[in-house]
Protein backbone atom coordinates (compact mmCIF):
# COMPACT_ATOMS: atom_id res chain seq x y z
CA UNK A 1 0.00 0.00 0.00
CA UNK A 2 1.15 3.69 -0.91
CA UNK A 3 1.20 6.37 2.02
CA UNK A 4 1.05 9.77 1.07
CA UNK A 5 4.06 11.71 3.40
CA UNK A 6 2.46 12.23 6.29
CA UNK A 7 4.53 15.42 6.76
CA UNK A 8 2.35 17.00 4.41
CA UNK A 9 -0.71 16.57 6.16
CA UNK A 10 -1.27 19.35 8.72
CA UNK A 11 -3.43 17.30 11.29
CA UNK A 12 -0.96 14.25 11.10
CA UNK A 13 1.87 16.47 11.84
CA UNK A 14 0.75 18.31 14.74
CA UNK A 15 -0.50 15.16 16.42
CA UNK A 16 2.84 13.68 15.52
CA UNK A 17 4.27 16.27 17.56
CA UNK A 18 1.94 15.69 20.51
CA UNK A 19 2.84 12.10 20.08
CA UNK A 20 6.46 12.84 20.84
CA UNK A 21 6.31 15.78 23.38
CA UNK A 22 3.87 13.08 25.53
CA UNK A 23 6.20 10.56 24.73
CA UNK A 24 9.37 11.71 25.99
CA UNK A 25 7.75 14.54 28.96
CA UNK A 26 5.04 12.24 30.11
CA UNK A 27 6.55 8.37 30.27
CA UNK A 28 3.48 6.12 31.95
CA UNK A 29 0.88 7.85 30.73
CA UNK A 30 -1.74 6.59 27.75
CA UNK A 31 -3.04 8.57 25.22
CA UNK A 32 -5.96 7.17 23.12
CA UNK A 33 -6.13 8.32 19.51
CA UNK A 34 -9.63 7.51 17.41
CA UNK A 35 -9.79 7.73 13.76
CA UNK A 36 -12.93 6.66 11.31
CA UNK A 37 -10.75 4.71 8.82
CA UNK A 38 -8.88 2.03 8.79
CA UNK A 39 -6.02 4.18 6.21
CA UNK A 40 -5.38 6.41 9.21
CA UNK A 41 -4.89 3.52 11.44
CA UNK A 42 -2.30 2.29 9.05
CA UNK A 43 -0.48 5.51 8.22
CA UNK A 44 -0.55 5.96 12.29
CA UNK A 45 0.58 2.05 13.03
CA UNK A 46 4.01 3.09 10.92
CA UNK A 47 4.49 6.43 12.11
CA UNK A 48 4.54 5.06 15.55
CA UNK A 49 6.38 2.00 15.09
CA UNK A 50 9.26 3.81 13.03
CA UNK A 51 9.16 5.99 16.46
CA UNK A 52 9.35 2.94 18.60
CA UNK A 53 6.50 4.42 20.54
CA UNK A 54 4.54 1.50 22.01
CA UNK A 55 1.25 1.05 21.14
CA UNK A 56 -1.96 -0.91 20.86
CA UNK A 57 -3.93 -0.98 17.80
CA UNK A 58 -7.79 -1.97 17.47
CA UNK A 59 -10.29 -1.96 15.06
CA UNK A 60 -13.83 -3.72 13.53
CA UNK A 61 -11.17 -6.32 12.03
CA UNK A 62 -10.16 -7.75 15.19
CA UNK A 63 -12.12 -10.79 16.36
CA UNK A 64 -13.52 -10.55 19.97
CA UNK A 65 -11.48 -12.25 21.95
CA UNK A 66 -8.18 -10.31 20.28
CA UNK A 67 -10.18 -7.26 21.38
CA UNK A 68 -10.55 -8.23 25.06
CA UNK A 69 -7.03 -9.09 24.68
CA UNK A 70 -5.54 -5.54 23.54
CA UNK A 71 -8.37 -4.01 25.87
CA UNK A 72 -6.11 -5.82 28.82
CA UNK A 73 -3.02 -5.19 27.39
CA UNK A 74 -3.58 -1.48 27.06
CA UNK A 75 -4.63 -1.51 30.65
CA UNK A 76 -1.88 -2.86 32.14
CA UNK A 77 0.82 -0.55 29.81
Amino acid sequence: MIFMDWRMSGKLTILVKFLDDWNSELAGNKVLVFSQTKKILDLLELILAEREIVFCRMDGDLPLKQRMDTIEHFNTL
